[in-house]
């Protein structure tokens, strides 16, 4: 991960796009340009060969995985892979083009697993045209389902992160087939309900004995269902499905509407309990000063009563009072500095 931390992901973005607008070579450069990017090719695709036989998969997952789309079909995935590590490759120098290399067969909880995420993200962005960035929706769904087969298989808890990644993943694939036109639609519709037919399978394979695993797993099975139904209905009528998308992205955007507005009411709820205590510490503040003050005046007034010696009442008359705590009549003079006597009168 240190590779990955001298560049943030916004530059790095921002730098692809720069590539992505770059105007054609020359064209004997490209050929000589192609030539060692598939000599590259044939290298890595050599070493994910080999690598193969040390895969941790158990055979019934590996079972799984055969029922998706064939080796040939996934040659444009590995194609655009190789490409987007490649160009890491001259961004980030070897190292890091080999981090997202190896984050491909990451797990979730593993910590290469947000490297693998943050590279479909550039993948898609990278797309150019509907029909790639529905093939790759597709693509990282399938991963999603796999990565949850695996999960299940080594006992491990499934993040809710995995099922809702899934279903935005189908739902943005679906999004994409209903903005073509109807021609391209109706081509794109069949390949994605196939997808969903193959996932779901899949899906109604993997069991836990945990509560709260089941329930993840018979949520994801409910969604792909309902997104192969609207499918299904969308290959006889495309505008229907058209609207049921419209419809909820309308219902989708009032949630989130409705959430913003719920957020921003529980913080300037927040706020003003903020403000609520900020001003009960004042008081509290202000509270410990008077009591503070009435502290201090308690203690010079216990003081003062220490420092005073009461006169005795047979004192002989004629001799100047020394005390302090009689009356005040008593205890002082006429004001012209004589002692005063038992009576308050002075001499």
């Amino acid at each position: 991960m240190n590779e990955l931390n001298p560049i943030s992901e916004a530059e790095i973005k921002q730098r692809l796009q720069v590539l992505r607008d770059m105007p054609q070579r020359n064209p004997h450069a490209a050929l000589e340009g192609r030539a060692r990017f598939l000599t590259q090719v044939e290298e890595i695709s050599a070493q994910a060969v080999s690598q193969q036989g040390k895969q941790r998969h158990s055979g019934w997952i590996e079972k799984i995985r055969s029922n998706f789309i064939q080796r040939k079909e996934r040659l444009p995935m590995l194609t655009q892979l190789l490409s987007v590590i490649l160009i890491l490759s001259a961004l980030l120098g070897g190292g890091g083009a080999t981090t997202v290399y190896a984050s491909q067969s990451s797990l979730p909880g593993d910590w290469l697993y947000p490297v693998k995420i943050w590279s479909e993200d550039v993948r898609s962005d990278l797309a150019g045209n509907p029909s790639t960035q529905i093939e790759l929706q597709l693509q990282f769904a399938e991963r999603r389902v796999e990565e949850l087969a695996e999960l299940i298989s080594k006992g491990q808890p499934l993040p809710d992160t995995v099922a809702l990644r899934l279903e935005n993943q189908v739902n943005h694939a679906l999004q994409l087939a209903a903005k073509l036109q109807t021609t391209q639609m109706a081509e794109e519709l069949p390949r994605i309900r196939q997808q969903l037919m193959t996932q779901l399978q899949v899906m109604e394979q993997l069991h836990s004995r945990d509560p709260q695993t089941e329930a993840l797993l018979t949520r994801t099975r409910q969604m792909l269902q309902t997104r192969l139904r609207l499918v299904e209905g969308g290959i006889q009528n495309p505008d229907a499905l058209r609207q049921q998308l419209q419809q909820q992205d309308r219902l989708h955007q009032q949630d989130q509407d409705q959430s913003q507005q719920q957020d921003q009411l529980q913080q300037q709820d927040q706020l003003q309990q903020q403000d609520r205590d900020q001003l009960q510490q004042q008081d509290q503040l202000q509270q410990q000063e008077r009591d503070r003050l009435q502290q201090q005046d308690q203690q010079r007034d216990q003081l003062r009563q220490q420092t005073c010696t009461p006169q005795p009442q047979n004192t002989p008359a004629g001799m100047p009072q020394n005390g302090c705590c009689g009356n005040d009549a008593g205890n002082h003079g006429d004001g012209n500095g004589s002692g005063g006597n038992q009576d308050g009168k002075g001499k």
